[in-house]
């Protein structure tokens, strides 16, 4: 059990697994912010655990350019994607819609108690591990706010995910998120508002510094990242 781990400052590599999900439907520019974003990663944790749900087998490039950077690759086969499609129709080929829906299924993917999903576009800017967490890690979710200074979850592009817990109730999340009117819903429905309204009673706050913006005017939160 990983939560309240005092010795957890002492242990400089006991990194947080770091997941990720990519589509090879995926625009340019989003396959570029994720090999950024892996690189920040082994700048600062060469270590770490990296691993990727991986949607595609044509671009062998970027997946010889990932495994040589030691990304452990999930192929990704949702069983949803028809599910999508009857939900949003042609959207459901839009990279804003399925890449992001992709998230859901990482508890099907990953076995250890916790990981810290992040999205393509998130830059990391300094090592930290379990013990940045504090030492009463969030039991269930967490998630940072939209801007620095609302105190309530509300973005959901830095995800610290209890596994187990995600594990048990993903049948029911599955439900919930293409049980909705289709014509409804926008993208942000499935990398954000579902979890924010499904878990809303199980989310927790996560600090700040682990979700940054370059338009924050908050020097407070940025010395901290």
């Amino acid at each position: 059990n990983s939560r309240s781990i005092p010795l957890a400052p002492f242990f400089t590599v006991y990194f947080i697994p770091i997941v990720y999900t990519f589509t090879e439907e995926a625009s340019a520019i989003t396959k570029h912010m994720l090999k950024v974003s892996i690189l920040s990663v082994r700048k600062h944790m060469p270590t770490s655990s990296i691993q990727v749900l991986y949607h595609g087998s044509d671009d062998t490039a970027f997946r010889a350019w990932l495994t040589k950077r030691e990304v452990t690759l999930y192929d990704h086969q949702p069983k949803w994607r028809d599910k999508l499609k009857k939900l949003v129709g042609r959207h459901a080929e839009n990279e804003a819609y399925f890449g992001k829906s992709q998230r859901i299924d990482i508890p099907l993917y990953l076995f250890a108690e916790y990981c810290l999903f992040l999205d393509a576009e998130t830059i990391v800017a300094a090592p930290f591990s379990f013990s940045d967490f504090g030492l009463d890690i969030p039991a269930k979710l967490a998630v940072s706010s939209e801007i620095g200074k609302t105190p309530k979850p509300l973005n959901a592009g830095v995800l610290l995910m209890n596994l187990p817990f995600f594990r048990e109730t993903l049948e029911g999340f599955h439900s919930f998120i293409f049980s909705h009117p289709g014509q409804e819903l926008k993208s942000s429905w499935f990398y954000h508002e579902a979890y924010l309204k499904f878990y809303k009673e199980d989310l927790t706050l996560l600090q700040d510094e682990f979700n940054v913006k370059p338009h924050w005017n908050v020097p407070g939160t940025w010395q901290k990242r």
